[in-house]
């Protein structure tokens, strides 16, 4: 019940903001695309994810980001998935235009059509071949691209829902893509997303941690495999949820909610 008050406190947050939004910024931008630059596009829409991800009450705890704001090229951003919000929490913190790699169902939801539009999102066609050859190259030439996106890809391909400290596999193919674009590849963490919009969970606040790793260059895997490097960026993330869920158990410690609710945030055995 507590959950549904929260919603309805959002949407009369941000439903006004969000209505002007689409209506007299979305549609005029998909339908002239040619007269509004990708960094204009990409800040509006970010402005956006800020205002309803704090009218969810949620905190970005981040660290790393120096590793971004260091890099002076486009990059491939390799995340772990724990929540349906990962892509928009790294568009919340990320100043530097980033769009995704996402899965061709998700393209059928109204929403993510209008997103897909916006920031040029990449919908991979797992069934087809044919298909993923081209997306392969379009991912490739977002990189490559000086005036376009940087790329995020969640390399396990599905959210991971065991909310232990192991990621699934990550897909070498998630990193071969930076193999071909030549690009720096960027591991990153995120943990706490999952409680935002699920029903079983009630906070105040929500952490949301996120850390970046020192990017990976050219120079530093032109010696190595894609899939062990794949490899070695799931230890290094899996590494990160130890540490990062330590964290995550004393910000929530710190909340007035009860010692129950407190033990159920912190089992991570919803």
């Amino acid at each position: 019940m507590r959950k549904f008050f929260t919603w309805l406190k959002v949407i009369a947050k941000v439903l006004p903001s969000l209505l002007h939004y689409y209506f007299s910024v979305v549609l005029k931008q998909i339908r002239h695309k040619e007269k509004y630059s990708i960094n204009l596009r990409y800040q509006n829409f970010r402005l956006m994810v800020i205002k309803i991800l704090n009218a969810f009450n949620v905190k970005i705890i981040v660290e790393g980001k120096n590793y971004l704001n260091e890099l002076n090229e486009k990059g491939l951003y390799l995340a772990n998935h724990v929540g349906g919000i990962d892509p928009l929490v790294l568009v919340a913190i990320s100043e530097k235009p980033i769009t995704f790699a996402a899965k061709k169902e998700l393209g059928n939801k109204i929403v993510i059509r209008e997103i897909k539009q916006l920031l040029d999102l990449i919908l991979l066609d797992r069934e087809n071949v044919m298909n993923q050859i081209h997306e392969i190259k379009t991912m490739v030439n977002t990189i490559k691209d000086p005036k376009g996106f940087n790329l995020g890809i969640f390399p396990e391909g599905t959210r991971n829902k065991q909310l232990d400290d192991k990621c699934l596999e990550f897909k070498a193919g998630s990193v071969k893509v930076g193999y071909m674009a030549k690009a720096k590849i960027v591991p990153i963490t995120i943990w706490g997303t999952f409680r935002v919009l699920s029903k079983k969970h009630y906070l105040k606040e929500y952490p949301i941690f996120v850390k970046f790793d020192e990017p990976i260059g050219p120079n530093d895997y032109s010696n190595i495999s894609s899939a062990e490097l794949a490899e070695n960026i799931r230890q290094q993330v899996s590494k990160n949820l130890i540490s990062i869920k330590e964290k995550d158990k004393l910000f929530i410690a710190n909340q007035k909610i009860g010692k129950k609710r407190i033990e159920y945030e912190t089992s991570y055995k919803y």
